[in-house]
């Protein structure tokens, strides 16, 4: 520890004071010491401080803006750069226009900003008798999510974990595995709403086996790629029978250890929040794939809102579930 603290306390060329230098210099000290970092080299450790300092005045400027909703802090990616923990822990860009269509003919709380209210009546929406019938199909496999009949009220707010049926977050750790998360998490929570019976559900299993349906392991894939997997499957394994591991092996796949199968399911229609929010509502959770920003990988709390995320259907690189929504107290409505 001794050699860290001599050799942070060297100021780096940026013009700042060296009491300003050092205070940094002794914060990143503690943050080694609180995440038990080790690094290789002194060239390392000097190339991690300054890393860090960026992502502090990152932070520092973001947190002194009034004007945001959210906060930022740092964590544990603290000296990793955006291209490093873009390569950890995203998947590469994905094509959400693909989950229009079949893609083989075999057998998570961030609070996400929403543009509409909450408040009033919910859209008008056709019965089934005056769907066409292309439309009906989609119903039982991939397509746009059509409600049974109207909500005419939206609740104001809407939590599927106080209702015990959604498992605690997990950690994907160094493999962009997050469409396995959101696929696993929505499964294990309709499966509990079914059955009574929340069981954690295998990402490993579709990181090692769901590959011929367009996902791409540890490299990305998409939750309609993946329930088209289960669905074809005949199920997907339990988390105690096919443990988590973060990285691309061999499918070991058990019907005997089958936790949860899919029957169907239906995509919502891109980019609208009306039917996102009918789905949580008189569904349950729901996947949703999104862009990630750089200062997304520092949220502490708030409502997170982005002005330079892109929102086309080639530009998302990260999944997560949907459990429920709300409206925070300066009247900002929210997905969570």
């Amino acid at each position: 520890m001794l050699l860290i603290l001599a050799s942070l306390a060297i100021p780096s060329a940026y013009g700042k004071s060296v009491i300003q230098e050092f205070d940094v210099a002794v914060e990143f000290a503690h943050w080694v010491a609180t995440h038990g970092k080790m690094y290789d080299t002194p060239e390392e450790l000097a190339n991690r401080l300054e890393v860090y300092r960026a992502n502090h005045e990152l932070v520092e400027a973001h947190n002194s803006n009034p004007n945001v909703s959210y906060t930022l802090e740092l964590n544990q990616f603290a000296d990793r750069t955006w291209e490093e923990f873009r390569a950890d822990h995203l998947g590469a860009l994905q094509n959400c226009s693909a989950t229009h269509r079949r893609l083989h003919l075999g057998p998570g709380p961030v609070l996400l900003p929403l543009k509409r209210s909450l408040r009033g009546p919910g859209p008008k929406i056709p019965s089934e008798s005056k769907i066409p019938s292309e439309s009906k199909r989609l119903l039982h496999g991939p397509g746009p999510y059509i409600s049974s009949g109207r909500v005419d009220a939206m609740p104001a707010s809407v939590d599927w974990r106080q209702k015990g049926v959604v498992t605690p977050v997990k950690n994907q750790g160094h493999c962009g595995s997050c469409w396995t998360f959101s696929t696993t998490g929505c499964l294990e929570s309709h499966h509990a709403i079914k059955t009574g019976k929340l069981v954690s559900l295998s990402e490993q299993n579709l990181i090692d086996c769901a590959q011929a349906f367009g996902n791409m392991g540890c490299n990305g894939g998409l939750p309609s790629q993946a329930f088209e997997f289960v669905r074809y499957n005949g199920g997907l394994d339990t988390e105690a029978a096919y443990p988590y591991e973060g990285k691309d092996d061999t499918c070991r796949f058990s019907n005997a250890s089958v936790g949860a199968t899919v029957k169907s399911q239906v995509n919502i229609t891109f980019q609208d929040e009306d039917e996102l929010l009918k789905a949580v509502a008189t569904a349950g959770p729901v996947s949703i794939a999104f862009q990630v920003a750089s200062d997304f990988r520092f949220y502490k709390q708030g409502v997170y809102d982005s002005t330079v995320c892109k929102s086309g259907q080639k530009d998302v690189n990260h999944a997560v579930l949907a459990v429920g929504f709300d409206t925070d107290e300066d009247g900002k409505d929210y997905c969570q």
